[in-house]
C-alpha cells in the first residue's frame, strides 16, 4: 500500500497512477518527497517590485523591506533538521543591522539570556533568502506581500497587471 500526505490538491487520479507505478518498481515500503521547482526570474522581478512599492511608501530601505518579509512569511534554515540558531546582543543596534542586511536574514525569538560575559542576548534564527525558495515558498511569500500591499491601502491596479494576475494565477494555481 502506498500512502501520500500531500499538503496540496493533487487529484486522485494522479495519486493512483504514482502509487501503482511505485508498486511496479519495488514492494517495500517507500517514502516519497515531491519538490516544486524553483520559482521563476518574472515571480522573483515581481516580488521586488512590490517590495520597492512597500519600502517607498513606509519609508524603508528595501533590505529592510526584504528582512520584514521574509520575517513573517519566508521559510527557517535547517541544517540536518535543525534550526540554525545565533545569539546577538539583545541592542537597538544590533536589531538595526539584522535588518538591514542584505547577505543573511535573520528573525528574532523570544529567548533572551544574560551571557558570562554579563551581556544580554536574544536569540535569532537563520531565514532561507528568496533566491533559493521554490514556487510553494515564493508563492506564499507573493501571497504575504501582496496582503502587505492591501493592509497598507495600495489599490490592486497598483499591485498587479491583468496579465501579471493571469501569469501567477497560471504558475501558482492560487487566486490572487
Amino acid at each position: 500500500m502506498v500512502d501520500f500526505d500531500t499538503k496540496i490538491d493533487i487529484p486522485t487520479f494522479i495519486l493512483d497512477s504514482i502509487a501503482i507505478l511505485l508498486k511496479t518498481i519495488t514492494d517495500k515500503n517507500l517514502v516519497v518527497t515531491i519538490r516544486f521547482g524553483k520559482r521563476s526570474l518574472d515571480s522573483n522581478r515581481y516580488y521586488w517590485r512590490l517590495v520597492g512599492k512597500l519600502s517607498s511608501l513606509l519609508g524603508n530601505s528595501k533590505s529592510r523591506q526584504h528582512n520584514l518579509l521574509l520575517r513573517s512569511y519566508g521559510v527557517l534554515e535547517e541544517i540536518e533538521g535543525k534550526l540554525l540558531r545565533i545569539p546577538i546582543p539583545d541592542t537597538d543596534k544590533a536589531e538595526e543591522t539584522a535588518l538591514e542586511a542584505s547577505e543573511y536574514h535573520l528573525k528574532p525569538t523570544s529567548s533572551v539570556k544574560v551571557g558570562t560575559d554579563g551581556v544580554t542576548y536574544r536569540t535569532y534564527v537563520m531565514l532561507r533568502g528568496s533566491s533559493d525558495f521554490d514556487t510553494k515558498e515564493m508563492s506564499d511569500l507573493i501571497k504575504g506581500t501582496i496582503d502587505e500591499c492591501r493592509q497598507i491601502g495600495i489599490p490592486d491596479s497598483e499591485i498587479m497587471t491583468p496579465k501579471e494576475k493571469e501569469q501567477l494565477e497560471k504558475m501558482y494555481g492560487v487566486r490572487f
